[in-house]
């Protein structure tokens, strides 16, 4: 998936339901919790994507003894998913 910054590269496929409702595009995951919406499809994937590296900077790239458990299970998930993380130019 890539965001503006970054590509991240899967181990396996990530999930991701897509659909229309009351003129609104929503992308939703829900074995990582992440749920976007937008105007348009290619907006709302772009909402996502920016949530998933969100999630990634603020929870994954955290300590886990300044986690809650909660937050340490959704850490394990993207780990769990995330093979590399490349920079983009």
């Amino acid at each position: 998936m890539a965001t503006e910054k970054r590509f991240f590269r899967f181990r396996h496929p990530l999930r991701v339901t897509d659909h229309e409702k009351d003129g609104l595009w929503v992308h939703e995951c829900k074995a990582l919790n992440l749920l976007a919406y937008a105007e348009s499809r290619p907006e709302s994937w772009r909402v996502f994507a920016k949530k998933f590296e969100s999630v990634w900077d603020w929870i994954v790239q955290e300590r886990d003894s300044k986690l809650t458990p909660e937050a340490q299970r959704l850490k394990r998930a993207y780990l769990d998913l995330v093979e590399a993380v490349d920079r983009l130019l």
